[in-house]
C-alpha cells in the first residue's frame, strides 16, 4: 500500500469515528426515548399560544401538536406546533381548524339564541312566535270534548201522533236570550202541531158516529098535491 492510500484510509477511518461520536452526543442531549433529527431534538408545542401535546416524542417519532379551540395554526415548518387567537368575530373548534366567522342569524331570517364566542358559532332561531306548548294526549282528547261539546245541539224525534223533543246543551254554560226565545217558539210550534193533529182525528171521528140521513125508495115516490088535482080535472073531463 503506498503512502497516499494509506493516507487516504486514515482520513477515512477518522471521518467514521467523528460521526460516531456526533450521533452518540445527540442521543446523549436529547435523552435515550427522545427523537432527534439534523442535530435537534423532539419540538415542544408552545403551551402559551394555545397549542397542545397530541402525542408525546418517541424515539422513533417526533411530537405531534395541535390547536386548541379558539386559536388557529400559524402557517410554520409544523403544523399546530405555534397557534394564534381568533380575531374578533370568529371561533375555531379547535383540531387545527381554521377560524371561520360567526353566523349572522338576522341576515338570514333568525333571531339569535346565543351569541358566538372564540370557542363556538351563534346559535339561530326561527324568528316566528313559538306556538302554545304542547299537552298531554289526555289533556288533549279532554280539550276537544270539552269544545265539541260547547256547542248546544238539538235533536227532534217524531214518533206516530207525539213529538220528542231532546236537547242536549253544555250544562255550565248559561242561555243566552236568543236561545230561550228559539226554544219557547219551538215548543209553541210542537204543541200547534199535535193540537191540529189531534183536532184532525176527532173531526174524522165524530163523522163516522153520525146517523145516515134517510132517502126515499125512489126519484117519482110522491107527487105534489097541485100536480095530483090537476090530472084527476082533466080526467073527469
Amino acid at each position: 500500500m503506498t503512502g497516499w492510500h494509506r493516507y487516504l484510509w486514515r482520513l477515512v477511518t477518522l471521518l467514521c469515528l467523528l460521526a460516531a461520536q456526533l450521533r452518540l452526543a445527540s442521543l446523549h442531549q436529547c435523552g435515550k426515548n427522545s427523537y432527534s433529527s439534523a442535530g435537534q431534538c423532539c419540538q415542544y408545542c408552545k403551551p402559551g399560544s394555545g397549542s397542545q401535546v397530541l402525542k408525546n416524542c418517541t424515539a422513533s417519532s417526533d411530537t405531534v401538536c395541535q390547536c386548541t379551540p379558539g386559536t388557529q395554526p400559524v402557517e410554520t415548518f409544523k403544523w399546530g406546533v405555534e397557534c394564534s387567537r381568533c380575531p374578533p368575530g370568529h371561533f375555531s373548534l379547535g383540531e387545527n381548524s381554521m377560524c371561520k366567522p360567526w353566523t349572522n342569524c338576522t341576515a338570514i331570517g333568525k333571531r339569535t339564541l346565543r351569541a358566538g364566542s372564540p370557542q363556538a358559532d351563534a346559535d339561530c332561531e326561527d324568528a316566528r312566535t313559538p306556538g302554545p306548548p304542547r299537552s298531554p294526549p289526555t289533556s288533549a282528547r279532554t280539550t276537544t270534548t270539552s269544545s265539541s261539546s260547547s256547542t248546544a245541539h238539538l235533536r227532534v224525534t217524531t214518533q206516530s201522533v207525539g213529538v220528542l223533543s231532546t236537547f242536549q246543551s253544555l250544562p255550565d254554560k248559561p242561555w243566552s236570550p236568543f236561545s230561550v226565545i228559539f226554544l219557547v217558539l219551538l215548543l209553541l210550534l210542537v204543541f200547534g202541531v199535535v193540537m191540529l193533529v189531534l183536532g184532525i182525528s176527532l173531526s174524522k171521528r165524530d163523522k163516522r158516529q153520525l146517523p145516515a140521513i134517510w132517502k126515499p125508495p125512489g126519484t117519482h115516490s110522491f107527487r105534489m098535491p097541485i100536480q095530483e088535482e090537476h090530472q084527476s080535472s082533466l080526467a073527469k073531463v
